[in-house]
């Protein structure tokens, strides 16, 4: 056998051994024919998904976040009166333990349920779980409130139709003490109430969220001036007064 005819034999056995290639193909713009190999489809791994609760935990926290933002930037154009109780609707619950954890971490919140293994706290961002093996000490907080006191007793100016009382009064506490008022009564030996009124202290400038300006907030360890006129009935004997210090917490 010649060896054209021996060549000839293998390349058709060749072909008939190897399997076929499947081609598609489409024209370019002049007509001709462009062929296309197959595309293998992609392997997909589980770890190109994320696990569904975590996601929406962060997701619902973000939507929580930007709803308080939302409503509080609205809160501008509100009466003082509607902006506090916007802000006590949205208020966060009330923080009265703090957790160190073994890293250092310190986590605050209010204590729901606690046994041998963990604790179980609610914070402004829900609750959490954490187990006693990362737990190093578990302690009450401070009470976050102004605590604002008199000093000293008040000084008197008598007049015919009215008294004068100032002094000054102090925030010993660990938080801020807005529109802090000093209010004075006057009662009669029956214990009968004769004349109230009060004034804002004098204290230092505060610009809040809300838009409101004031001079009547004291900041923790400072202290401000009052000063009281209380107009008196005539003919009414003035026996003994009392003193009181309102106040409140804006952010």
């Amino acid at each position: 056998m010649s060896q054209a005819k021996k060549a000839a034999l293998t390349l058709l056995a060749l072909l008939l051994i190897s399997p076929p290639i499947i081609v598609s193909g489409q024209k370019d713009k002049a007509g001709e024919t462009i062929e296309t190999l197959p595309q293998r489809p992609r392997a997909v791994t589980q770890r190109q998904f994320y696990e569904m609760q975590v996601s929406m935990e962060q997701l619902r926290r973000q939507m929580n976040e930007l709803r308080i933002a939302v409503e509080a930037y609205k809160s501008r154009e509100l009466s003082p009166e509607v902006y506090r109780t916007l802000l006590n609707r949205l208020k966060p619950p009330r923080m009265t333990h703090e957790i160190v954890l073994t890293n250092g971490t310190i986590v605050r919140g209010n204590i729901i349920s606690e046994d041998i293994n963990q604790v179980t706290l609610e914070t402004s961002l829900g609750n959490l779980t954490l187990n006693k093996s990362t737990v190093r000490s578990i302690g009450e907080m401070a009470d976050f409130k102004p605590k604002i006191d008199f000093l000293g007793d008040a000084r008197e100016e008598l007049y015919d139709e009215h008294r004068i009382y100032s002094g000054r009064v102090r925030n010993e506490g660990i938080t801020r003490g807005d529109f802090v008022r000093v209010i004075f009564r006057l009662w009669s030996a029956e214990t009968n109430l004769l004349a109230v009124d009060s004034s804002f202290v004098d204290g230092s400038n505060m610009s809040y969220i809300s838009g409101v300006f004031t001079d009547t907030s004291i900041g923790p360890g400072k202290d401000a001036g009052y000063r009281v006129q209380v107009s008196v009935p005539k003919g009414r004997a003035v026996s003994y007064i009392t003193r009181e210090i309102h106040l409140e917490q804006v952010d």
